[in-house]
């Protein structure tokens, strides 16, 4: 009953939160970035309650089943795309745009900004789907209610404070998610480490850094499909538009890019421990809230409980308004219609995301897919003009369709359990800089 309690007070504050900043909204510039007045507090918190979502906790946990310490590379290329990025913060946050696709059309001109506003939204949509289906696995171990109803219940969540607020609710609901995460999952670790230290954690050196379930192959895909994704990412780069200067959204980038390394190492102790309990496997993430409530006191369980729910709907509400705001493209910061357009588009896309996540259950699957489609169109095209100071003389438009198509049937491939897939996924990176570099425009 203390639990019920305590996480229905939590959605009736992320709502109070929500109802308060709508208020607060006074153009688009409010709803999509802020009024770029975030502090370096406000920025590393809600840059990091973003990244570290379900896909980073649930996903390293369950990682580390296959393949033990070597799940440490998870989120360490996560880190390793933030340090890449640091360099170049000031040179994007200087461009004063309010999307990605809008910088890309800064480089490209319009018809590139057409379609990487019409594309993103299809990957992140997918994104959106892998959080809410880790928010209703999470609910089902927490509540005993069906599946089906605890997807309904976080999608109407996620959909109503995101509505509601838009950027303003999102920083300030992440910047408390932040802490819920870091408190809930270093507490719990430092129970577990009191009661059993590493007796039933392998040691480090037993599988890692590679294994016969990671290999450097394997690296050198997450690297080029992952790590990429949070050096050009629609979310990240709105968290640079959202801060109060250049500095600012530099540290709060170098800020993540730390804080990610020590919570990897939790992650997989954890599921390291887990596995050295000789459990059975864990196919999805609902389990863990199961262990946790089986080997701490309550306190620690609710803490828990709020933890990962502030992971996943941080990660979400971010992922869902990114793709409603890049497919609405406001263009004038005092147009309300456009802002009542892109409060519609949030709900559509949401619902969406909430019927996808119906049909499929795996979260760390779901987010690969999505990730993959996304870098194979766009990591190549942005990282050309940022890092080469120069545009391509090929074709953006091309490029970005053909890469992106390339990359989803490699990942698929993979899915299906075709190593050779992974050999799609390099060329996608080819197939893009040969389009972008060398296919003249008609």
């Amino acid at each position: 009953m203390v639990l019920y309690i305590i996480i229905c007070l939590y959605i009736l504050l992320l709502f109070a939160l929500g109802f308060r900043s709508h208020f607060r909204i006074k153009n688009s510039n409010d709803f999509i970035v802020a009024g770029r007045k975030g502090t370096e507090v406000d920025i590393t918190g809600s840059l990091l309650a973003t990244v570290v979502g379900s896909s980073a906790i649930l996903g390293t946990l369950n990682l580390t089943v296959t393949q033990g310490w070597a799940a440490l590379w998870f989120l360490f290329s996560a880190s390793l795309g933030l340090w890449v990025l640091v360099p170049k913060v000031e040179e994007i946050y200087n461009k004063q745009k309010l999307t990605l696709p809008q910088l890309i059309g800064s480089y490209y001109g319009n018809q590139a900004k057409f379609i990487s506003s019409a594309i993103i939204p299809i990957a992140w949509v997918g994104i959106v789907a892998a959080q809410i289906i880790g928010a209703a696995k999470i609910l089902v171990t927490l509540t005993g209610t069906s599946y089906e109803n605890c997807v309904y219940i976080a999608g109407f969540v996620l959909i109503t404070y995101t509505v509601l607020g838009g950027q303003v609710s999102i920083i300030k609901t992440d910047k408390i998610q932040s802490v819920f995460i870091y408190i809930g999952l270093f507490v719990f670790t430092a129970v577990l480490l009191f009661k059993d230290g590493f007796e039933h954690v392998e040691p480090l050196q037993q599988s890692f850094p590679f294994n016969s379930s990671f290999g450097v192959g394997d690296l050198f895909i997450l690297i080029l499909t992952y790590s990429t994704t949070f050096l050009v990412g629609p979310d990240i780069y709105t968290r640079i538009f959202s801060s109060s200067s250049s500095k600012v959204a530099m540290h709060s980038v170098r800020n993540v890019a730390i804080l990610l390394l020590p919570l990897s190492f939790v992650l997989c102790y954890v599921g390291m421990y887990i596995n050295g309990l000789n459990m059975p496997v864990y196919s999805n993430g609902i389990n863990f809230m199961a262990f946790v409530k089986g080997y701490a006191p309550e306190t620690i369980f609710i803490l828990c409980s709020l933890s990962l729910l502030s992971a996943v709907l941080s990660s979400a509400d971010t992922t869902l308004l990114s793709a409603s705001i890049i497919l609405m493209d406001i263009r004038k910061s005092d147009d309300l219609s456009s802002l009542r357009r892109t409060r519609i588009i949030i709900v559509l896309l949401g619902l969406i995301a909430t019927l996808i996540a119906l049909k499929i259950g795996s979260i760390i699957k779901m987010l690969l897919t999505a990730l993959s489609f996304y870098s194979g169109a766009f990591i190549i095209p942005v990282l050309a003009v940022l890092y080469l100071k120069q545009k391509p003389k090929g074709n953006p438009m091309v490029a970005m369709i053909l890469g992106g198509s390339v990359a989803l049937i490699g990942k698929v491939a993979v899915l299906m359990g075709h190593s050779w897939g992974n050999w799609i996924i390099v060329s996608a990176f080819t197939v893009n800089a040969l389009c972008l570099f060398f296919l003249k425009k008609n």
